[in-house]
């Protein structure tokens, strides 16, 4: 896929998460906006991760890029990474992928 998010959790509750795109010659710039969710009683609730905003920020120009960030997770349950990504050409596209985990 062009672009796609990726989360593992392991037996200590550490979350990596990673986001990767492949992009093509008419894109001239990509951000991505990554974030952890779990779920509670239901719905979806953000992941407190001690960054601005509770989210992941990373703009570039390049056509390919791979990032990997990582949070340590106070409870088990069910957790989800989301990646919204906004990639810019003659048209701006947005792309979102979610990816989930249990720890």
């Amino acid at each position: 896929r062009q672009a796609e998010v990726y989360l593992s959790i392991n037996s200590s509750g550490k979350a990596t998460v990673t986001v990767t795109y492949c992009g093509n010659s008419g894109v001239k710039s990509a951000s991505v906006t990554t974030y952890l969710e779990k779920k509670v009683a239901g719905a979806w609730i953000r992941v407190d991760i001690s960054v601005d905003s509770d989210a992941w920020v990373y703009s570039t120009t390049s056509q390919a890029f791979s990032k990997s960030y990582s949070a340590q997770l106070s409870g088990s349950g069910l957790y989800r990474a989301v990646a919204n990504f906004t990639l810019t050409a003659s048209t701006v596209e947005h792309i979102t992928d979610i990816s989930n985990a249990t720890y």
